[in-house]
C-alpha cells in the first residue's frame, strides 16, 4: 500500500499531531510506503524517524496546482506499478483529481479528507501546565525578564525569540510542550492571571504585551532596577511598527534594506547562493556570467502562486551585483574579484571561506549603519527579514552570522545586548555600512 499524506495546508504547530493522528487511524503493515508532503516553512515531522516514511518538501510559495500535479504523478506511478494508493489532504483540488483517477480504479485508489485528523485549537487551561517541562513560576519569571529586556510593549509573536535565548526549552521543537499550539498564549495567560501583564488591544491575535505595575515591581525584585530601561525611548523602527498597527519589525528591516537596493529578496536569496556555488564548481565562469546565470537558474526553478506578485528579477540581479561588490567573496586564483569592467574576464574558481555568512553579515551591518537598533530581542524579526522564516534553523543562522561578525570585529555588543558597528576607521566605513572593496575577512 502506498500512502500520500499532504500536510502543506496544515496550520503551523499542528503538523506532527495531524500526521500522528492519521498514522494511528490506519492499519499499517511493514511493507507499506508512506510519503509526507510539506513545505519548507513547516516543522520536520518527528514521526519521520521511522524507516518506511519519506519526506517531500515544497517551497512555501508553491501553488496548489504544482502540489496537486505531484500527487497525481505519484498516484499514476503507483497504479502502473500495481500498487494500491491512499491520498490524504486538506486540498479540494487534490480531492477532485484523486477521485477522478479512482473512477476506473475505485478498488485501488482512495481519498481521505485530512481535516478530520486535525486537533482542535483550544487554549489549555492553566491547571494543565506541566511541571516536568518547567515549574510554572520559573516560566513566568522568564517571561517577566523578557518583557523587562524589551523595556516596553512587545508583540506577542516576538516573545519566543528572547525566551529561547534564556532557556533552550522554549525552542519550538516537535514533540516538546513548547511546540504545542498556543504555547505562548498559554504562558501569557499564566502571568495575566497574576495581574503581571496586560494585552493591548484586547482580542487582537497578536497584541502588544506589557508589564503592569505589579509585574514591574516583581521584575525589579528579581532582576534589579528597571527605571533606566522603562524610560528608554523606542528607536525609529520600533515607533513606526507601533503606529502602523500591522507592521512587524521584520517588515521595517526589509524596508530599510529595500530603500538602498539591498533586497533582501529573502524568498530566493538562499537559492541563488546555492546556484552560485554550483556554477563556480562546474564552470568557473566570469563574475558577470556567474551572477546572470545563477539568477536565471533560480528564476527557472521558481514557482509562484497566483496570489503573489511577480519577482523583479532584474532588480534581484542588481542586488547580487551590489552584494558581491560590497564584500568580495568571489575569488580568482585566490584573489578577490569584483563584478566590474576591469575584472569582467576573470574566472571565478573559488569562493571565500564562510562566503554566505559574509554576505548575510553585510545586510546586518547595513541595518546597523542605518541606525537600526538590534538586540537579542530582535533575532526572530531578523530571521523573518533575512530568511523569510522564524523557524529554529534560521533563528540559529542569525545567531551564527552575528557571532561571526563579533569574532571578526565587524560589530560589538553593549552591556545591554545592543549591537553597533565597530570597524576601524582606516577601513573606510561609509554611511551605507560598506566595509571596503576586496575584503575577505
Amino acid at each position: 500500500m502506498q500512502y500520500i499524506v499532504d500536510i502543506t495546508r496544515t496550520h503551523a504547530g499542528y503538523e506532527d499531531a495531524v500526521v500522528r493522528n492519521f498514522l494511528e487511524s490506519i492499519d499499517r503493515k511493514s511493507s507499506d510506503h508512506i510519503e509526507i508532503l510539506l513545505t519548507d516553512r513547516q516543522y520536520v515531522i518527528a514521526s519521520l524517524d521511522e524507516s518506511n516514511l519519506a519526506l517531500t518538501t515544497f517551497p512555501a510559495t508553491a501553488g496548489e496546482a504544482k502540489i496537486a500535479a505531484t500527487v497525481t504523478d505519484r498516484v499514476v506511478s503507483s497504479l502502473v506499478d500495481g500498487e494500491y494508493v491512499t491520498v490524504a489532504s486538506f486540498r479540494p483540488l487534490i480531492k477532485q483529481q484523486v477521485e477522478s483517477l479512482s473512477l476506473n480504479q475505485s478498488h485501488r485508489v482512495k481519498f481521505i479528507p485530512l481535516a478530520e485528523f486535525a486537533p482542535t485549537a483550544t487554549t489549555a487551561s492553566t491547571k494543565s501546565w506541566p511541571h516536568d517541562f518547567m515549574p510554572r513560576e520559573e516560566a513566568i519569571s522568564h517571561l517577566l525578564a523578557t518583557l523587562a529586556h524589551f523595556g516596553g510593549p512587545v508583540r506577542k509573536t516576538d516573545i519566543r525569540g528572547y525566551l529561547q535565548t534564556r532557556d533552550p526549552k522554549f525552542r519550538k521543537q516537535i514533540g516538546t510542550f513548547a511546540a504545542q499550539p498556543k504555547f505562548i498564549s498559554h504562558l501569557v495567560s499564566l502571568a495575566q492571571e497574576e495581574d503581571l501583564l496586560v494585552q493591548e488591544p484586547f482580542g487582537d491575535p497578536n497584541p502588544y504585551i506589557s508589564l503592569t505595575p505589579v509585574g514591574r515591581q516583581r521584575a525589579r525584585v528579581e532582576f534589579g532596577d528597571l527605571s533606566k530601561r522603562e524610560d528608554r525611548k523606542p528607536n525609529p523602527v520600533q515607533r513606526e511598527s507601533r503606529t502602523s498597527g500591522s507592521t512587524r519589525r521584520s517588515d521595517d528591516f526589509i524596508n530599510v534594506l529595500k530603500s538602498a537596493g539591498l533586497g533582501p529578496f529573502q524568498q530566493v536569496r538562499l537559492t541563488i547562493y546555492e546556484e552560485i556555488e554550483r556554477l563556480v564548481k562546474e564552470q568557473q565562469p566570469t563574475p558577470p556570467k556567474l551572477i546572470r546565470d545563477a539568477v536565471h537558474a533560480a528564476r527557472e526553478s521558481w514557482t509562484q502562486s497566483q496570489e503573489e506578485k511577480p519577482l523583479p528579477w532584474a532588480k534581484i540581479r542588481e542586488f547580487f551585483i551590489s552584494l558581491v561588490n560590497r564584500h568580495q567573496v568571489l575569488l580568482s586564483s585566490g584573489k578577490p574579484v569584483s563584478h566590474s569592467w576591469s575584472e569582467a574576464e576573470s574566472r571565478v574558481d573559488s569562493l571565500a571561506d564562510e562566503w554566505k555568512t559574509r554576505l548575510d553579515g553585510e545586510l546586518i551591518c547595513f541595518l546597523l549603519a542605518s541606525k537600526v537598533k538590534l538586540s537579542l530581542a530582535d533575532i526572530a524579526d531578523i530571521s523573518g527579514a533575512l530568511y523569510n522564516s522564524r523557524r529554529d534553523e534560521y533563528f540559529d543562522r542569525v545567531l551564527y552570522v552575528v557571532q561571526w561578525l563579533l569574532r571578526e570585529g565587524r560589530v560589538e555588543e553593549s552591556s545591554d545586548g545592543v549591537l553597533s558597528l565597530s570597524l576601524p576607521k582606516e577601513e573606510g566605513v561609509t554611511a551605507a555600512g560598506n566595509s571596503g572593496q576586496g575584503s575577505t575577512g
